[in-house]
């Protein structure tokens, strides 16, 4: 998709578009933090603004991570090793999907840490040739940028909330996207509070979902969701 909205353009959208209504706890320090496009040392000082004990630090995107091959295995290296193993999330300057992806990391933190821990912890078994990464990675990858969390409470009101940063990034260019949607129970009570405690115990229920190894290994364990900007 190209990056071609400026900082003022996005700036706007993000403010006025309903979809963003639920992240704006989080989303209104990040367009408030620059006058241009914030850099990482930008993104840290909201990141601590907001959660004191945040695990990772933004840097600047040297080159794009790659896929490698490790002892005969095929696993995922650049991008899943800098965060998992040494605490840094690689930012490509004035990039709209690498923006709305610290937008994720903020708003889901411990869901963020146990999708990286999945991917680097998932067996290369049973990869056909010409595989670079097994199904499980490739789900955990789909709803990492195209997951919507749809908060289902015993009286029957729902609420979804956007997880995957795709998602943002396809409502600021008008486009369509057909998300994969999970379902999570939840108490009645939190349907009702802010949107930063509901999805702080949202966050806590995902991140308990993708650490289980028996979840994300099937296509049907999500729905399917069209958004539309």
């Amino acid at each position: 998709m190209a990056q071609d909205l400026t900082w003022s353009t996005l700036q706007g959208i993000c403010s006025s578009h309903e979809a963003f209504k639920d992240a704006s706890y989080w989303l209104n320090p990040l367009l408030n933090s620059s006058n241009d496009w914030p850099d990482p040392n930008d993104l840290n000082r909201v990141a601590k603004s907001l959660l004191a004990d945040f695990p990772w630090e933004f840097t600047h995107q040297i080159k794009v991570p790659r896929r490698a091959k490790s002892r005969g295995m095929t696993s995922l290296t650049g991008y899943v090793e800098l965060i998992s193993s040494h605490g840094k999330i690689p930012v490509r300057e004035k990039n709209v999907h690498d923006f709305l992806n610290c937008l994720s990391f903020l708003m889901f933190p411990k869901s963020k840490l146990a999708l990286n821990a999945r991917h680097r912890l998932e067996s290369p078994e049973g990869l056909k040739p010409g595989q670079n990464r097994t199904r499980t990675q490739d789900l955990l990858t789909i709803f990492d940028e195209g997951g919507v969390l749809r908060l289902v409470p015993p009286s029957g009101q729902q609420k979804d909330l956007i997880f995957g940063h795709a998602i943002y990034e396809h409502i600021l260019y008008g486009k369509t996207l057909r998300a994969a949607r999970l379902d999570l129970q939840i108490v009645d009570e939190l349907i009702t509070t802010p949107a930063p405690q509901m999805a702080g115990e949202a966050d806590t229920e995902l991140a308990a979902w993708l650490s289980s190894a028996n979840n994300c290994r099937r296509a049907d364990e999500f729905s399917h969701l069209w958004i539309t900007s």
